[in-house]
């Protein structure tokens, strides 16, 4: 009767932290009220670079420059380049998430309209839209948005700050 006793006690603890484990998963899913709004880069990791999208410092990682010097690259030269590609390609982007998961996308002034989806696919949320024919992995830390998309097998890491209004 105690090896009863004590397995249910037992089962009881374990119920509970299964209990809690699962409530705690599903709270850290992302829904479409989190993305409700509009969003703006600030932040982007890529090639190897950690840069700051407002003011525009570029941070090169240690593997990267090793690379350089292989390839007898300045590193000046080469954080001019990731700033010429943030510039053209992050500088004046914005996400506007709406309520019915439409999603506005405007680049240099120019506004793509689409819908999206929300998933979870191995631990992680994805955010699926045909603006593009990849899934994005989406998290939200602290109020803000990051975003990973896998660019010729490397991640792009963009992080968004919400627009107050």
């Amino acid at each position: 009767m105690r090896i009863l006793a004590a397995n249910t006690g037992l089962m009881k603890k374990l119920l509970i932290l299964f209990t809690l484990l699962a409530a705690v998963s599903l709270s850290a899913q992302i829904t479409e009220k989190d993305l409700l709004g509009e969003w703006k880069p600030t932040h982007a990791e890529i090639l190897g670079c950690s840069v700051n999208v407002i003011t525009l410092e570029v941070l090169i990682s240690d593997d990267t420059k090793e690379l350089l010097a292989k390839l007898d690259k300045t590193e000046q030269a080469f954080k001019q380049e990731v700033l010429d590609l943030v510039k053209t390609n992050f500088n004046t982007v914005s996400i506007a998430f709406i309520e019915g998961s439409k999603l506005k996308f405007n680049r240099h002034g120019v506004t793509t309209e689409s819908v999206y989806v929300i998933e979870e696919k191995n631990s992680k949320t994805i955010i699926k839209s045909p603006v593009k024919e990849t899934d994005f992995t989406i998290s939200i830390s602290q109020g803000k948005l990051e975003i990973t998309d896998k660019d010729n097998k490397r991640d792009v890491v963009l992080i968004f700050d919400k627009e107050v209004k």
